[in-house]
């Protein structure tokens, strides 16, 4: 199992579990982070429980490609990286919308209108919410630069030598 392999290749001391099948994974995981090439879709709606997160980042940026069902995307409160992009580029979102799961106007917001206090973020416990993000080059270099710089400033983690 390629799962497997690659799990015990890892030289890390936390914790690795792999599953047989993905849907085990939703009944004990706050937080669900897709980093798949899927074309089609590996998360159902159906298997959502009240209070979950999911980052919805691994399929490609085209509107036929996705990761999660309609169902997963009606049952959140669904925020993006940024508008205009996903009503293009997001096949999760727009394959969603095609089908009649939900609309643009569902859409609660981007990721930078919640930080900046335009938008509400999580509005109780129980609500299901997913980050769909199709990935935009200046908000990851943004964030990377402030993470860099927050951790050199707190004096952790490690630098590394790219150069050679």
């Amino acid at each position: 199992m390629r799962a497997r392999a690659f799990a015990d290749s890892l030289d890390w001391d936390g914790a690795i579990e792999v599953v047989e099948e993905c849907a085990s994974v939703f009944s004990a995981a706050d937080a669900i982070c897709t980093l798949t090439p899927s074309v089609t879709p590996i998360i159902r709606g159906k298997w959502l429980r009240p209070g979950q997160h999911l980052n919805v980042v691994g399929a490609r940026p085209r509107p036929d490609e996705r990761e999660v069902d309609a169902t997963t995307m009606a049952r959140s409160s669904v925020w993006v990286d940024d508008m205009a992009t996903a009503e293009t580029q997001s096949g999760d979102l727009m394959l969603a919308v095609g089908e009649g799961a939900l609309t643009l106007q569902d859409v609660v917001g981007t990721v930078g209108q919640v930080l900046a206090g335009i938008r509400p973020g999580r509005a109780s416990a129980e609500q299901i919410t997913l980050f769909d993000s199709v990935g935009i080059c200046a908000q990851d270099l943004a964030i990377a630069d402030l993470l860099v710089r927050e951790a050199r400033a707190r004096g952790v983690g490690m630098e590394l030598d790219l150069n050679g």
